[in-house]
Protein backbone atom coordinates (compact mmCIF):
# COMPACT_ATOMS: atom_id res chain seq x y z
CA UNK A 1 0.00 0.00 0.00
CA UNK A 2 1.50 3.33 -1.08
CA UNK A 3 2.05 6.22 1.32
CA UNK A 4 0.25 9.07 -0.41
CA UNK A 5 -1.15 11.09 2.48
CA UNK A 6 -0.37 12.14 6.06
CA UNK A 7 -2.40 9.34 7.63
CA UNK A 8 -0.48 6.75 5.62
CA UNK A 9 2.81 8.23 6.80
CA UNK A 10 1.64 8.21 10.42
CA UNK A 11 0.55 4.57 10.23
CA UNK A 12 3.77 3.46 8.53
CA UNK A 13 6.17 5.11 10.99
CA UNK A 14 4.16 4.33 14.10
CA UNK A 15 4.06 0.68 13.07
CA UNK A 16 7.86 0.57 13.05
CA UNK A 17 7.94 1.24 16.80
CA UNK A 18 7.12 -2.42 17.32
CA UNK A 19 10.71 -3.19 16.35
CA UNK A 20 12.15 -1.30 19.37
CA UNK A 21 15.87 -0.54 19.57
CA UNK A 22 18.53 -2.67 17.84
CA UNK A 23 22.19 -2.71 19.02
CA UNK A 24 23.46 -3.17 15.46
CA UNK A 25 24.06 -1.14 12.30
CA UNK A 26 23.69 -4.08 9.93
CA UNK A 27 19.98 -3.59 9.23
CA UNK A 28 20.23 0.10 8.38
CA UNK A 29 23.42 -0.46 6.36
CA UNK A 30 21.73 -3.20 4.34
CA UNK A 31 18.71 -1.00 3.69
CA UNK A 32 20.91 1.87 2.51
CA UNK A 33 22.97 -0.41 0.24
CA UNK A 34 19.73 -1.69 -1.30
CA UNK A 35 18.60 1.91 -1.89
CA UNK A 36 21.86 3.20 -3.36
CA UNK A 37 23.74 4.58 -0.33
CA UNK A 38 22.53 8.20 -0.44
CA UNK A 39 24.62 9.05 2.65
CA UNK A 40 27.79 8.75 0.55
CA UNK A 41 26.87 11.68 -1.68
CA UNK A 42 27.62 14.47 0.81
CA UNK A 43 30.11 15.07 3.60
CA UNK A 44 28.98 14.84 7.23
CA UNK A 45 29.77 16.11 10.70
CA UNK A 46 28.41 13.87 13.45
CA UNK A 47 27.49 15.24 16.89
CA UNK A 48 27.15 12.91 19.90
CA UNK A 49 26.77 13.56 23.63
CA UNK A 50 24.42 13.43 26.60
CA UNK A 51 23.37 17.10 26.46
CA UNK A 52 23.94 19.93 24.00
CA UNK A 53 23.90 17.86 20.79
CA UNK A 54 21.01 19.68 19.20
CA UNK A 55 22.27 23.17 20.02
CA UNK A 56 25.79 22.39 18.79
CA UNK A 57 24.46 20.84 15.58
CA UNK A 58 22.20 23.85 14.97
CA UNK A 59 25.11 26.28 15.44
CA UNK A 60 27.28 24.28 13.04
CA UNK A 61 24.59 24.10 10.38
CA UNK A 62 23.71 27.80 10.65
CA UNK A 63 27.32 28.89 10.17
CA UNK A 64 27.92 26.45 7.32
CA UNK A 65 24.66 27.40 5.57
CA UNK A 66 25.77 31.04 5.41
CA UNK A 67 29.04 30.09 3.71
CA UNK A 68 28.26 26.86 1.80
CA UNK A 69 25.15 25.96 -0.13
CA UNK A 70 23.10 23.99 0.52
CA UNK A 71 23.65 22.48 4.01
CA UNK A 72 21.48 19.92 5.81
CA UNK A 73 20.71 19.51 9.50
CA UNK A 74 19.34 16.31 11.08
CA UNK A 75 18.20 16.43 14.71
CA UNK A 76 15.85 14.55 17.03
CA UNK A 77 13.36 14.38 18.53
CA UNK A 78 10.99 16.80 16.86
CA UNK A 79 8.82 19.02 19.02
CA UNK A 80 5.57 18.81 17.07
CA UNK A 81 6.20 18.23 13.34
CA UNK A 82 8.32 15.37 11.98
CA UNK A 83 9.70 17.71 9.31
CA UNK A 84 11.63 19.62 12.02
CA UNK A 85 14.15 16.76 12.01
CA UNK A 86 15.41 17.48 8.49
CA UNK A 87 16.29 21.06 7.54
CA UNK A 88 17.98 22.29 4.37
CA UNK A 89 19.38 25.82 4.63
CA UNK A 90 17.44 26.13 7.89
CA UNK A 91 14.05 25.31 6.35
CA UNK A 92 11.72 22.35 6.59
CA UNK A 93 10.99 20.46 3.39
CA UNK A 94 7.53 20.17 1.76
CA UNK A 95 5.12 17.50 2.95
CA UNK A 96 4.99 16.02 -0.55
CA UNK A 97 8.77 15.45 -0.50
CA UNK A 98 8.43 13.64 2.81
CA UNK A 99 5.55 11.46 1.60
CA UNK A 100 7.43 10.42 -1.54
CA UNK A 101 10.55 9.64 0.47
CA UNK A 102 8.71 7.70 3.17
CA UNK A 103 6.96 5.70 0.46
CA UNK A 104 10.37 4.81 -1.02
CA UNK A 105 11.69 3.81 2.44
CA UNK A 106 8.58 1.70 3.05
CA UNK A 107 8.99 -0.09 -0.28
CA UNK A 108 12.69 -0.71 0.41
CA UNK A 109 11.88 -2.19 3.83
CA UNK A 110 9.31 -4.52 2.26
CA UNK A 111 11.73 -5.58 -0.49
CA UNK A 112 14.49 -6.38 2.02
CA UNK A 113 12.23 -7.70 4.82
CA UNK A 114 14.50 -5.96 7.34
CA UNK A 115 13.25 -5.18 10.90
CA UNK A 116 13.87 -1.43 10.68
CA UNK A 117 13.10 0.80 13.67
CA UNK A 118 11.35 4.18 13.67
CA UNK A 119 14.63 6.08 14.15
CA UNK A 120 16.43 4.03 11.49
CA UNK A 121 13.64 4.66 8.97
CA UNK A 122 13.57 8.41 9.64
CA UNK A 123 17.38 8.57 9.46
CA UNK A 124 17.33 6.82 6.08
CA UNK A 125 14.60 9.20 4.93
CA UNK A 126 16.81 12.11 5.98
CA UNK A 127 19.68 10.78 3.86
CA UNK A 128 17.38 10.47 0.82
CA UNK A 129 15.96 13.96 1.36
CA UNK A 130 19.46 15.40 1.66
CA UNK A 131 20.54 13.63 -1.54
CA UNK A 132 17.49 14.96 -3.41
CA UNK A 133 18.22 18.48 -2.12
CA UNK A 134 21.80 18.34 -3.43
CA UNK A 135 23.40 19.34 -0.15
CA UNK A 136 27.18 19.58 0.21
CA UNK A 137 27.38 18.92 3.96
CA UNK A 138 25.07 17.40 6.58
CA UNK A 139 25.30 18.00 10.31
CA UNK A 140 23.93 14.89 12.01
CA UNK A 141 22.84 14.71 15.64
CA UNK A 142 23.03 11.17 17.01
CA UNK A 143 19.88 9.95 18.68
CA UNK A 144 21.35 7.94 21.56
CA UNK A 145 24.81 6.69 22.39
CA UNK A 146 26.91 6.51 19.24
CA UNK A 147 28.26 3.07 18.45
CA UNK A 148 24.89 1.64 17.32
CA UNK A 149 23.18 4.89 16.35
CA UNK A 150 21.79 4.95 12.81
CA UNK A 151 23.68 8.17 12.04
CA UNK A 152 26.93 6.25 12.56
CA UNK A 153 26.69 4.64 9.12
CA UNK A 154 28.30 7.80 7.68
CA UNK A 155 32.03 8.47 7.46
CA UNK A 156 32.18 11.97 8.99
CA UNK A 157 34.86 14.55 8.26
CA UNK A 158 34.73 15.42 11.98
CA UNK A 159 33.00 14.21 15.12
CA UNK A 160 31.86 16.27 18.11
CA UNK A 161 31.26 15.10 21.70
CA UNK A 162 29.30 17.68 23.69
CA UNK A 163 29.07 16.11 27.17
CA UNK A 164 28.86 12.88 29.15
CA UNK A 165 26.35 12.11 31.90
CA UNK A 166 24.58 9.05 33.24
CA UNK A 167 21.73 8.37 30.77
CA UNK A 168 20.10 5.32 29.18
CA UNK A 169 22.20 3.22 31.56
CA UNK A 170 20.29 0.04 30.70
CA UNK A 171 21.69 0.34 27.16
CA UNK A 172 24.87 2.45 27.37
CA UNK A 173 26.33 1.26 30.69
CA UNK A 174 26.24 2.18 34.37
CA UNK A 175 29.40 4.31 34.55
CA UNK A 176 30.59 7.46 32.81
CA UNK A 177 33.51 5.49 31.39
CA UNK A 178 31.19 2.91 29.83
CA UNK A 179 28.97 5.62 28.35
CA UNK A 180 32.04 7.46 27.03
CA UNK A 181 33.19 4.25 25.36
CA UNK A 182 29.86 3.95 23.50
CA UNK A 183 30.01 7.54 22.29
CA UNK A 184 33.68 7.73 21.25
CA UNK A 185 33.30 4.51 19.25
CA UNK A 186 32.13 6.78 16.39
CA UNK A 187 35.58 8.41 16.10
CA UNK A 188 37.29 7.91 12.73
CA UNK A 189 41.00 7.32 12.13
CA UNK A 190 42.79 10.44 10.98
CA UNK A 191 39.76 12.68 11.58
CA UNK A 192 39.32 15.34 14.29
CA UNK A 193 37.22 14.49 17.32
CA UNK A 194 36.27 17.70 19.15
CA UNK A 195 35.24 17.12 22.76
CA UNK A 196 34.24 18.89 25.97
CA UNK A 197 34.78 16.53 28.89
CA UNK A 198 35.49 16.66 32.63
CA UNK A 199 39.17 16.25 33.49
CA UNK A 200 38.66 12.81 35.02
CA UNK A 201 37.50 11.38 31.67
CA UNK A 202 40.31 12.84 29.54
CA UNK A 203 42.73 9.90 30.09
CA UNK A 204 40.02 7.49 28.86
CA UNK A 205 39.28 9.73 25.87
CA UNK A 206 42.98 9.84 24.94
CA UNK A 207 43.21 6.06 25.34
CA UNK A 208 40.40 5.66 22.81
CA UNK A 209 42.06 8.15 20.48
CA UNK A 210 45.16 5.94 20.37
CA UNK A 211 43.08 2.80 19.80
CA UNK A 212 40.86 4.28 17.07
CA UNK A 213 43.35 6.72 15.56
CA UNK A 214 41.25 9.90 15.71
CA UNK A 215 42.79 13.31 16.48
CA UNK A 216 41.58 14.64 19.86
CA UNK A 217 40.68 18.34 20.02
CA UNK A 218 39.95 19.11 23.66
CA UNK A 219 38.14 21.94 25.44
CA UNK A 220 40.46 23.82 27.79
CA UNK A 221 43.55 22.67 25.92
CA UNK A 222 43.03 23.22 22.19
CA UNK A 223 40.13 25.67 22.38
CA UNK A 224 38.14 27.63 24.95
CA UNK A 225 35.37 30.22 25.27
CA UNK A 226 33.91 32.40 28.02
CA UNK A 227 31.07 34.86 28.37
CA UNK A 228 32.03 38.53 28.65
CA UNK A 229 28.51 39.96 28.94
CA UNK A 230 25.41 39.05 30.94
CA UNK A 231 22.45 37.39 29.27
CA UNK A 232 20.01 39.68 27.44
CA UNK A 233 16.81 38.94 25.58
CA UNK A 234 18.39 38.66 22.14
CA UNK A 235 22.17 38.22 22.28
CA UNK A 236 25.25 37.71 24.42
CA UNK A 237 28.95 38.44 23.85
CA UNK A 238 31.68 35.83 24.30
CA UNK A 239 35.36 35.34 23.57
CA UNK A 240 36.50 32.30 21.61
CA UNK A 241 40.10 31.13 21.48
CA UNK A 242 41.12 28.30 19.15
CA UNK A 243 43.66 27.18 16.55
CA UNK A 244 43.02 30.25 14.36
CA UNK A 245 43.34 32.76 17.18
CA UNK A 246 41.02 34.76 19.45
CA UNK A 247 37.74 36.50 18.57
CA UNK A 248 35.06 38.42 20.44
CA UNK A 249 31.66 37.51 19.02
CA UNK A 250 27.90 37.84 19.65
CA UNK A 251 25.48 34.90 19.71
CA UNK A 252 21.71 34.62 19.91
CA UNK A 253 21.77 31.65 22.33
CA UNK A 254 22.04 33.37 25.72
CA UNK A 255 21.71 30.53 28.26
CA UNK A 256 24.83 29.99 30.38
CA UNK A 257 25.25 26.39 29.24
CA UNK A 258 25.40 27.38 25.57
CA UNK A 259 28.99 28.66 25.86
CA UNK A 260 30.36 25.13 25.58
CA UNK A 261 28.12 24.30 22.62
CA UNK A 262 29.14 27.47 20.76
CA UNK A 263 32.82 26.76 21.42
CA UNK A 264 32.52 23.17 20.20
CA UNK A 265 30.93 24.29 16.95
CA UNK A 266 33.55 26.97 16.32
CA UNK A 267 36.43 24.65 17.18
CA UNK A 268 35.11 22.01 14.79
CA UNK A 269 34.95 24.47 11.90
CA UNK A 270 38.31 25.89 12.99
CA UNK A 271 40.17 22.57 12.70
CA UNK A 272 38.42 21.83 9.39
CA UNK A 273 39.52 25.17 7.96
CA UNK A 274 35.87 26.21 7.56
CA UNK A 275 35.67 29.01 10.16
CA UNK A 276 34.40 32.15 8.38
CA UNK A 277 35.77 35.67 8.76
CA UNK A 278 34.75 37.45 11.94
CA UNK A 279 32.10 39.69 10.35
CA UNK A 280 30.38 36.80 8.58
CA UNK A 281 30.66 34.61 11.67
CA UNK A 282 29.07 37.28 13.88
CA UNK A 283 26.13 37.57 11.50
CA UNK A 284 25.64 33.79 11.42
CA UNK A 285 25.80 33.40 15.20
CA UNK A 286 23.01 35.95 15.62
CA UNK A 287 20.79 33.85 13.34
CA UNK A 288 21.04 30.63 15.38
CA UNK A 289 17.79 29.31 16.82
CA UNK A 290 17.10 26.10 18.69
CA UNK A 291 13.44 25.84 19.75
CA UNK A 292 12.65 24.37 23.13
CA UNK A 293 16.01 25.17 24.72
CA UNK A 294 15.54 28.16 27.04
CA UNK A 295 13.08 29.56 24.52
CA UNK A 296 10.83 32.42 25.56
CA UNK A 297 7.38 31.95 24.03
CA UNK A 298 5.29 34.41 26.07
CA UNK A 299 6.02 37.86 27.52
CA UNK A 300 3.15 38.41 29.97
CA UNK A 301 3.67 36.36 31.99
CA UNK A 302 7.11 35.25 30.92
CA UNK A 303 7.00 31.59 29.82
CA UNK A 304 10.21 29.73 29.01
CA UNK A 305 10.54 26.29 27.45
CA UNK A 306 13.53 24.10 28.21
CA UNK A 307 13.77 20.40 27.42
CA UNK A 308 15.96 19.62 30.47
CA UNK A 309 15.28 15.93 31.21
CA UNK A 310 18.37 14.61 33.02
CA UNK A 311 20.33 15.79 36.08
CA UNK A 312 23.08 17.53 34.10
CA UNK A 313 20.57 19.42 31.97
CA UNK A 314 18.57 20.34 35.10
CA UNK A 315 21.74 21.80 36.65
CA UNK A 316 22.33 23.81 33.45
CA UNK A 317 18.73 25.04 33.56
CA UNK A 318 19.12 26.13 37.18
CA UNK A 319 22.28 28.07 36.31
CA UNK A 320 20.47 29.76 33.44
CA UNK A 321 17.55 30.81 35.65
CA UNK A 322 19.97 32.35 38.14
CA UNK A 323 22.02 34.18 35.50
CA UNK A 324 18.92 35.40 33.65
CA UNK A 325 17.19 36.69 36.78
CA UNK A 326 18.97 36.46 40.15
CA UNK A 327 20.57 33.84 42.38
CA UNK A 328 17.43 33.56 44.52
CA UNK A 329 14.84 33.77 41.72
CA UNK A 330 11.79 31.57 42.16
CA UNK A 331 9.92 30.17 39.16
CA UNK A 332 6.70 28.28 38.57
CA UNK A 333 7.39 24.92 36.96
CA UNK A 334 5.14 23.01 34.62
CA UNK A 335 6.82 19.62 34.67
CA UNK A 336 6.42 16.21 33.08
CA UNK A 337 9.00 13.53 32.36
CA UNK A 338 9.42 10.06 30.85
CA UNK A 339 9.95 6.95 32.93
CA UNK A 340 13.41 6.14 31.52
CA UNK A 341 14.85 9.33 33.04
CA UNK A 342 16.32 9.79 36.52
CA UNK A 343 13.43 12.03 37.47
CA UNK A 344 14.11 12.09 41.22
CA UNK A 345 17.56 13.63 40.66
CA UNK A 346 16.12 16.09 38.13
CA UNK A 347 13.54 17.24 40.68
CA UNK A 348 16.18 17.45 43.41
CA UNK A 349 18.08 19.91 41.20
CA UNK A 350 15.04 22.10 40.51
CA UNK A 351 13.10 22.02 43.76
CA UNK A 352 15.12 24.81 45.41
CA UNK A 353 14.19 27.28 42.67
CA UNK A 354 10.50 26.38 42.67
CA UNK A 355 7.78 28.72 43.86
CA UNK A 356 5.38 25.94 42.95
CA UNK A 357 5.21 22.92 40.65
CA UNK A 358 2.40 21.85 38.33
CA UNK A 359 2.82 18.24 37.20
CA UNK A 360 1.32 16.86 34.01
CA UNK A 361 1.70 14.12 31.41
CA UNK A 362 3.85 14.59 28.31
CA UNK A 363 2.24 13.17 25.14
CA UNK A 364 4.03 9.82 25.46
CA UNK A 365 3.12 6.33 26.61
CA UNK A 366 6.35 6.41 28.67
CA UNK A 367 5.32 9.35 30.85
CA UNK A 368 5.70 9.14 34.63
CA UNK A 369 2.24 9.58 36.20
CA UNK A 370 2.04 13.19 37.43
CA UNK A 371 0.47 12.04 40.69
CA UNK A 372 3.64 10.07 41.43
CA UNK A 373 5.79 13.15 40.86
CA UNK A 374 3.55 15.18 43.17
CA UNK A 375 3.68 12.49 45.87
CA UNK A 376 7.47 12.42 45.71
CA UNK A 377 7.71 16.21 46.10
CA UNK A 378 5.35 16.07 49.07
CA UNK A 379 7.60 13.45 50.70
CA UNK A 380 10.66 15.72 50.55
CA UNK A 381 9.17 19.24 50.79
CA UNK A 382 5.64 19.29 52.16
CA UNK A 383 5.42 23.10 52.13
CA UNK A 384 5.94 23.46 48.38
CA UNK A 385 2.65 24.14 46.56
CA UNK A 386 2.04 21.40 43.98
CA UNK A 387 -0.76 20.15 41.80
CA UNK A 388 -1.16 17.45 39.15
CA UNK A 389 -3.58 17.18 36.27
CA UNK A 390 -4.10 17.55 32.54
CA UNK A 391 -1.75 19.73 30.53
CA UNK A 392 -4.46 22.26 29.69
CA UNK A 393 -5.43 22.64 33.34
CA UNK A 394 -1.89 22.75 34.72
CA UNK A 395 -0.61 25.21 32.13
CA UNK A 396 -3.64 27.45 32.69
CA UNK A 397 -3.25 27.42 36.47
CA UNK A 398 0.51 28.01 36.25
CA UNK A 399 -0.05 31.07 34.03
CA UNK A 400 -2.72 32.41 36.39
CA UNK A 401 -0.37 32.04 39.37
CA UNK A 402 2.45 33.67 37.41
CA UNK A 403 0.30 36.69 36.62
CA UNK A 404 -0.81 37.00 40.24
CA UNK A 405 2.71 36.66 41.69
CA UNK A 406 4.74 38.32 38.88
CA UNK A 407 6.87 35.22 38.41
CA UNK A 408 8.13 33.41 35.30
CA UNK A 409 6.85 30.01 34.21
CA UNK A 410 9.36 27.36 33.15
CA UNK A 411 8.15 24.28 31.26
CA UNK A 412 10.67 21.45 31.63
CA UNK A 413 11.27 17.71 31.96
CA UNK A 414 10.54 16.47 28.45
CA UNK A 415 10.90 17.70 24.88
CA UNK A 416 7.55 16.02 24.18
CA UNK A 417 5.96 18.25 26.81
CA UNK A 418 7.84 21.30 25.55
CA UNK A 419 6.64 20.60 22.02
CA UNK A 420 3.00 20.36 23.09
CA UNK A 421 3.14 23.59 25.13
CA UNK A 422 4.97 25.36 22.32
CA UNK A 423 2.25 24.32 19.90
CA UNK A 424 -0.47 25.64 22.21
CA UNK A 425 1.16 28.97 23.03
CA UNK A 426 2.37 29.79 19.52
CA UNK A 427 -0.67 28.51 17.59
CA UNK A 428 1.58 26.21 15.56
CA UNK A 429 -0.29 23.61 13.48
CA UNK A 430 2.07 20.72 12.60
CA UNK A 431 1.66 19.24 9.12
CA UNK A 432 3.24 15.87 9.99
CA UNK A 433 2.44 15.18 13.68
CA UNK A 434 4.11 11.79 13.59
CA UNK A 435 5.57 9.69 16.40
CA UNK A 436 4.64 10.02 20.02
CA UNK A 437 2.86 13.25 19.11
CA UNK A 438 0.39 11.25 17.04
CA UNK A 439 -2.83 10.09 18.74
CA UNK A 440 -2.48 6.74 16.97
CA UNK A 441 0.81 5.97 18.69
CA UNK A 442 0.11 4.09 21.89
CA UNK A 443 3.11 1.78 21.80
CA UNK A 444 6.29 1.78 23.82
CA UNK A 445 9.49 2.32 21.84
Amino acid sequence: MSINDRLGAIRFLNGLRLHGIHPTLENVKSLLVHAGNPQLRFSSIQVVGSNGKGSTASILATILAANESPVGLYTSPHLSDLRERVLVQGRMLPVDSWLQTLNFVDESIKETALPITFFEAVTCAAFFLFEQSGITTAVLEAGMGGRWDATSVVDPIATVLTSISLEHTQILGNTLEQILSEKVAVGRAGKPFVAKLPDELLPEFRRHSKMLGFTPIIWGQDFFARWVSPASQSKRIFIYKGPSGEMELPVSLVADYQIGNVALALATLDVLGKLPREESLSHSLLQVTHPGRWEKVLDIPQVYLDGAHNPEAAEFLLQTIRSSFSSDQKVIYVFGILDDKNWTLVLEKLIGSADSMFFTTPPSTRAVPPELLEQWIFSVKKTLPTKSGSLDDMLGEAIERALARSLPVVVAGSLYLVGEVRKQLTGLVPELPIGEHSPEDNRRS
